[in-house]
């Protein structure tokens, strides 16, 4: 039978991380099962339950394995092993894309059945209205711009992205777009280094 874990910490919010810009790092790190959450929970400020579950432990060669009842089954077990870190849900591809609503709809889904704080999803100006909307919803967003995993087959495999200047200005412009929509946070993976 599992320890409970201790009720003294308190829970650190989304909003609470958004306040953090400009100041002290935030350290986030991955998790998808309990015992993993119950390990990293007290030394990270953030827990993200990615997709790449998928393909690190349901072995899928892409992202685009996870489903959402997948995401919300390991969103639990980070929960039940996390007391105070910010957890953040991965919305998988095929959940949000198409509409505002559809967006809405599938992290309203993933908050009330996981208990997490947030969610994230992929993408830049494109995803604008899906993040307003979600954010409208009073569900806490985390963007995610740059090498997008779930767009890897339309991009041709895993391609750094910034290497000319008009696409630094591009993922500049992503990068503003997300925050002015809402999100709390932006994930900028697979860039150059400037």
């Amino acid at each position: 039978m599992a320890t409970e874990l201790p009720t003294t910490d308190i829970r650190i919010s989304a909003e609470a991380i958004r306040h953090r810009k400009g100041g002290t790092p935030i350290v986030c790190l991955t998790a998808y099962t309990y015992p993993i959450a119950r390990l990293l929970d007290r030394h990270v400020d953030l827990l993200l339950v990615g997709d790449s579950v998928a393909m690190v432990l349901h072995g899928h060669k892409t992202t685009l394995g996870a489903s959402l009842e997948m995401m919300i089954a390991h969103g639990q077990a980070v929960m039940r092993g996390s007391a105070k870190a910010c957890v953040v849900v991965d919305l998988p591809a095929g959940t949000y894309e198409a509409t505002a609503a559809q967006a809405v709809a599938s992290a309203r889904r993933v908050v009330d059945e996981t208990g997490c704080q947030a969610v994230k999803l992929e993408g830049g100006l494109d995803m604008i209205s899906q993040i307003e909307a979600i954010v409208a919803a009073g569900i806490p967003v985390m963007g995610h711009i740059g090498l997008q995993p779930q767009s890897v087959e339309k991009d041709g495999g895993y391609k750094i992205k910034g290497r000319t200047e008009e696409a630094v200005a591009a993922l500049l412009r992503d990068a503003l777009a997300v925050e002015n929509a809402g999100a709390f946070s932006v994930v900028i993976e697979g860039t150059v280094e400037r």
